[in-house]
């Protein structure tokens, strides 16, 4: 047998080694396999139940989790713990107000998550909804589980909603304002859509081929009623997990009649698929000696095109053996090399989508800024004037006040028309003329059609520049000419004023006021909504005048979709 070994050619010596371990790890691998399965199946099924269970109950964990975050990041709005501090008993402007942005609140956090059916938020002994998802349950046995829970109270059974005639279930948090007292003590209640949960937990029966069932201790939100008497350990396989956030408890449940089914089907699969094996394993054996060359071959061209930079290059050699493995791992190494270019591309493409996305957070988050300052300035004038006995400046201020805050709004559009703008600044100037009575005087003319749409509050930032930096140290005689005209392809808004002026060459080096917040800020939404088809124009001298002129290309000014005008 040695001197024949000796003495064989190659493609004889490649073949006799396949042999014989082919039969051998045939025989061992039948042998094996069959006591392997029979005494560990059970056991691997049941891991891999445990496994899935874990994995959805972290799913289901991390929604509840997003849902609470997502709730607390809406409470901690300065403008909506302003309104819960309100006394709601009082003032009935401030009720609304403060009603206004409650509501606002709750209608922008029911939108942002498919699994919230309704909010509502109780403060003060009032109850606030966002007026189309209605909450018509009792609340109140919730709102008193929740005065002892530290951080949020999940109900432990499923409530109908009556106004919208689903399956919700509730979930109570305490506002943390820090500084409440008892009378004024506000919860926030969230009532997660039952039939979109539920409806997960019977997609994921349905994978698993098992029965899951939620629960809260003995209390049963989704599935067979009668768990856990129902199961036994000696019929059934039983994995329950508790999620995280909530208290509730994800249990999955399988017969063992149908582990020990599927665990005989694996055994005779396997067996047939070894006799299989062995089979062809012996017939193609014999072809090994003669196409061993035509691998290496195909291996060295692949190798040299991947060298050349052509990282799509395959090669076909895919066998069970070494060559095999060395011609996978090449496919997979090129394979690799190509995902991890696409996803560099796609990464460098997401980074620049969720810059362009940050930039238009932060514009909102500068014109929001705007308005709180010029609030409290004019809210102290009202009390002044109240103390005072000048009712009907007070009127007159609340009236602007009112019509200023409706159009900034305005129903949450970017866009509003140009007559809108307009009446904006115009109710700013009116407020601001009865506050310092003869300081300045205005102007304002438009010579295009009011259906022109602009990003809101463009000229009102201007105008306070004016007011404030420009009149600075002028006690009368100011004076402010707002203009609106339009050429073949723009249109232009222009804000001056003869103020004292200041220098071009201050300015570009950023320290004149003008180069201060309100004009970075209208340079970068102008950025954002329009880029390079706006743009900002400063004409000023020392001491004389001040001219700033707004110019945006007509063609973008037309109806947005989305954004209709203003009733």
């Amino acid at each position: 047998m040695k001197r024949w070994f000796m003495k064989a050619s190659l493609a004889q010596k490649i073949l006799c080694i396949p042999l014989v371990t082919v039969l051998l790890m045939g025989l061992g691998l039948m042998t094996a396999g069959t006591v392997a399965v029979q005494n560990s199946y059970e056991n691997k099924v049941s891991q891999i139940i445990e496994q899935t269970v874990t994995e959805t109950s972290r799913y289901v964990s991390a929604e509840l989790r997003n849902l609470v975050a997502l709730v607390h990041f809406s409470l901690l709005d300065q403008s909506l713990q302003a309104a819960l501090l309100t006394d709601l008993d009082g003032d009935l402007a401030k009720y609304i107000q403060a009603q206004d942005v409650i509501i606002s609140m709750l209608a922008s956090l029911k939108s942002q998550s498919t699994y919230i059916e309704s909010v509502a938020l109780t403060v003060q002994g009032k109850v606030f909804t966002d007026d189309l998802h209605e909450v018509s349950y009792d609340m109140t046995p919730l709102l008193q589980a929740a005065q002892e829970s530290q951080l949020a109270y999940w109900t432990d059974t499923a409530i109908t909603n009556e106004s919208t005639g689903k399956t919700v279930l509730p979930m109570v948090m305490r506002v943390p304002t820090g500084s409440f007292s008892e009378t004024r003590e506000a919860y926030i209640l969230v009532n997660l859509d039952a039939q979109e949960l539920f409806g997960h937990i019977h997609r994921l029966e349905q994978s698993l081929g098992c029965a899951l069932v939620l629960h809260s201790g003995d209390n049963v939100l989704y599935g067979d009623e009668q768990f856990p008497q129902a199961f036994d350990d000696t019929a059934y396989v039983v994995n329950d997990t508790e999620l995280e956030i909530s208290g509730w408890s994800l249990c999955c449940v399988m017969e063992r009649s149908r582990l020990y089914a599927s665990r005989n089907e694996s055994l005779a699969n396997m067996l047939v698929a070894s006799a299989a094996i062995s089979v062809v394993c012996l017939l193609l054996s014999y072809f090994v000696a003669q196409s061993i060359l035509r691998p290496l071959r195909s291996l060295t061209l692949t190798t040299e095109r991947v060298a050349r930079g052509d990282y799509s290059a395959r090669t076909g050699v895919t066998g069970a053996d070494e060559l095999g493995l060395l011609g996978r791992t090449l496919n997979d190494m090129t394979r690799q090399i190509q995902q991890n270019i696409a996803a560099l591309e796609e990464k460098n493409r997401q980074i620049s989508l969720s810059e362009q996305k940050k930039r238009l957070a932060e514009m909102k988050v500068l014109q929001a800024q705007i308005n709180p300052h010029f609030l409290y300035n004019t809210l102290d004038s009202v009390y002044w004037y109240a103390l005072s006995g000048r009712q009907r400046d007070i009127g007159m201020i609340v009236e602007k006040l009112s019509d200023m805050l409706r159009i900034g709004l305005s129903k949450g559009s970017e866009y509003i028309p140009l007559s809108q703008e307009l009446r904006h600044v115009q109710d700013y100037l009116g407020i601001q003329k009865i506050i310092f009575s003869d300081k300045f005087d205005y102007e304002i003319r438009c010579n295009v059609p009011d259906e022109y749409l602009v990003v809101k509050v463009l000229l009102q930032p201007l105008v306070e520049n004016s007011i404030n930096h420009g009149f600075e140290n002028m006690e009368r005689g100011g004076m402010i000419w707002i203009s609106v005209d339009a050429d073949e392809h723009y249109l232009h808004l222009k804000v001056a004023d003869n103020g004292c002026g200041f220098a071009l060459s201050e300015s570009q080096q950023g320290r004149s006021p003008y180069a201060g917040f309100a004009l970075k800020n209208i340079e970068e939404r102008l950025s954002a909504h329009y880029g390079l088809a706006a743009e900002l124009l400063i004409q000023s001298e020392a001491y004389q005048k001040t001219e700033i002129e707004i110019r945006i290309r007509k063609e973008l000014c037309g109806m947005k979709p989305g954004n209709e005008a203003m009733k």
